[in-house]
């Protein structure tokens, strides 16, 4: 195999979690995650030429070692004594976004070349490696529909969520998840991953549904008003539900159907003519 072509999931927060602060920094979170149909593509050959060539069709993002593929890749190569590759990078997911579009592309290209240069690696090494190069891409690794637990390493596989119209809204701004954890005020009660593992186990919508939710919410809205006035109005275009995912800025909206959930697009774009609204579904192969 000389070239071997890979999608590169977007994902969502069912529901986030912040459970405490841990000693080393960094916070406990208990999280349902799903994969959507939003996706990067990624095209990884081997070359002749020793070292990674990564290039992108997205202006600006960085090619080299800002870039979670580049340093996968790399590392790869030097661990695994391989020779070099080349990746292209066509990027549908927003940047900064929360909806773990780096993560993934991470985790793709460390299943890419696994698979390019037959290396047959356990998944209990690539995940290890994975979480090296941040708390999401193992589930990124994984997909589908998971609990992660921990700082995001440990991971439940759950019964895949049943399939819905998902509308995005990605905001006309990044957002520093380091800044909203430290500003964040940690909620003792309330946390819903529980009852929604219960929802997911019983394949009901609705209940799922009723379960979104997000502890980063409250916070980064204090830090960016646009993300309530877009949920607010997700909610007026007859949305069954609305949620933030990840420390944001990034939220989503369930709709009944996909005729639906364009139409809300096409309104939403209007309104809110600085911001992306992409129509996808849940995402489970």
């Amino acid at each position: 195999m000389e070239k071997f072509c890979i999608n590169a999931y977007a994902k969502i927060n069912l529901t986030l979690d912040v459970l405490g602060k841990r000693s080393d920094g960094y916070h406990e979170i208990s999280s349902v995650m799903q994969n959507i149909r939003l996706h990067d593509q990624l095209s990884v050959e081997k070359t002749d030429k020793a070292g990674v060539f990564l290039e992108s069709d997205c202006p600006g993002l960085p090619c080299g070692e800002g870039n979670l593929i580049y340093r996968a890749a790399v590392h790869m190569l030097k661990k695994y004594k391989l020779r070099g590759v080349s990746v292209r990078l066509k990027k549908n997911i927003p940047i900064a976004a929360g909806l773990g579009g780096g993560s993934s592309d991470c985790a793709a290209a460390l299943i890419a070349i696994n698979s390019l240069f037959e290396l047959n690696l356990p998944q209990r090494e690539l995940l290890e490696t994975a979480l090296s190069f941040g708390a999401d891409v193992p589930f990124c690794l994984t997909g589908g529909t998971c609990l992660a637990e921990g700082i995001g390493e440990r991971l439940t596989a759950l019964n895949p969520h049943p399939k819905i119209t998902i509308v995005l809204a990605a905001m006309p701004f990044p957002v520093s998840t380091r800044d909203i954890f430290s500003n964040l005020a940690i909620n003792r009660r309330g946390h819903t991953t529980p009852a929604m593992l219960e929802a997911i186990a019983k394949g009901s919508l609705a209940e799922i549904a009723a379960c979104l939710s997000n502890g980063l919410t409250e916070t980064a809205v204090g830090c960016h008003k646009l993300i309530k006035l877009v949920m607010d109005a997700f909610k007026v275009e007859g949305a069954i539900a609305v949620n933030m995912t990840g420390s944001g800025p990034s939220v989503y909206a369930y709709f009944s159907s996909e005729s639906e959930g364009r139409r809300a697009v096409l309104s939403l774009q209007k309104q809110f003519p600085e911001c992306r609204f992409y129509c996808s579904e849940t995402h489970n192969e």
